[in-house]
């Protein structure tokens, strides 16, 4: 053996675990089936009773199976790997690096899902920040014993390349990112629909309002000039401002700007792109007094069912996270069922007034 090589040692008690977990992950033995005997098992791997009964206590500890006395030992009417979704969020939810909004409100949903579904979809930490390594530790564990029925990212999951759970062969897994990556192997995407701005332009429009503004985050700015380009809207580019969401109290400040000049020199429309600034942005309208929505029309990003407080009446569009949650739940589901899916699925853009709208899968045109 070459130095630096090391041989691990496969026990008994693991083969057994591996053959049983294998039969019924594969399917060959399906939800409330009867398992070979324990005497079967004692023969097939030459191994002793008290062997056998500690594999079948670490599965029945699983979730894997249950024993039912002198009727025999069966597999779980909701085994693990049907029953169970991770959903990974990079890091915890820290004072000195919070969460977005849309994250919060994932998290909070999370919660729910249950009830509504009656699946298990649980919060793991990533270990991205190297603090969240016991969290990590287990959604491995859970990985390597099948215990998912599939995995959400909740962001492109870079920080995981190389790692056991990334490669993991056998469990369905998507994120939440514009577009797949093969350096990510077989992780799809679910991304939201890139229609947002052109909703909120035509919602201003549609409504007489003729000088729009934005309040946008940095990496939206771009995106945001040239969508109102393409929409034919003329629009100062200094009428177009970006604060960070980490310090969104700087976004009414530049409403403060924005609309402090004249009726004419001042937007009668205007559009909030991201829900972390809402708060700030409407806090700075009524503090000058504005009429809204006689003098200026407010549309906002929401992320429903949990938008962000306004303290002026705005229109609120966005995506609703129970519905990107179960497109993801629904996508797993069909990759483990080996049916083929798109490498994008686009979660639709919804109005606070408005019921799910269906969720599409094509390729979006240019």
């Amino acid at each position: 053996m070459k130095k630096g090589k090391y041989q691990v040692r496969i026990t008994p008690k693991r083969l057994v675990v591996d053959h049983i977990r294998s039969l019924i992950v594969s399917g060959r033995i399906g939800p409330g089936m009867r398992l070979p005997t324990r005497t079967e098992l004692e023969r097939l791997f030459k191994t002793s009773p008290v062997t056998v009964q500690r594999a079948f206590d670490q599965l029945t500890e699983e979730g894997f199976v249950i024993s039912e006395g002198r009727r025999g030992t069966f597999v779980a009417k909701n085994p693990p790997h049907l029953e169970r979704y991770a959903i990974v969020f990079p890091y915890r939810n820290r004072p000195e690096r919070p969460w977005s909004h849309f994250w919060t409100a994932l998290s909070a949903e999370a919660e729910g899902f249950r009830l509504r579904n009656g699946h298990d979809l649980i919060s793991f930490f990533g270990n991205e920040t190297h603090l969240d390594l016991e969290s990590y530790r287990v959604l491995e564990t859970d990985v390597l014993s099948h215990r998912l029925a599939g995995i959400i990212f909740v962001s492109k999951p870079f920080y995981l390349k190389g790692s056991a759970v990334l490669g993991a062969e056998g469990i369905p897994k998507v994120a939440l990112m514009p577009h797949t990556d093969p350096e990510l192997g077989g992780v799809k995407a679910v991304a939201m629909e890139p229609r947002l701005i052109e909703a909120a332009v035509r919602a201003l429009v549609g409504s007489g309002r003729r000088r729009i503004g934005v309040i946008t985050v940095p990496q939206m700015w771009e995106e945001v000039t040239r969508e109102l380009g393409m929409l034919g809207v003329e629009v100062p580019l200094h009428w177009v401002q970006a604060a960070s969401p980490e310090a969104p109290g700087a976004a009414g400040n530049m409403v403060k700007l924005l609309m402090g000049g004249g009726e004419g020199n001042r937007p009668d429309g205007l559009f909030v792109s991201d829900d972390n600034l809402v708060p700030s942005v409407t806090d700075a309208i009524a503090e000058l007094g504005l009429k809204v929505p006689g003098e200026v029309m407010v549309v906002a990003h929401a992320n429903f069912p949990h938008p962000t407080r306004s303290a002026v009446e705005a229109m609120r569009l966005g995506y609703d996270v129970r519905q990107v949650i179960e497109v993801c739940v629904g996508i797993l589901d069909r990759m483990r069922r080996g049916e083929p899916v798109p490498e994008v699925t686009y979660v639709p853009v919804v109005s606070g007034l408005e019921k799910r709208a269906e969720v599409r899968d094509e390729t979006l045109p240019a």
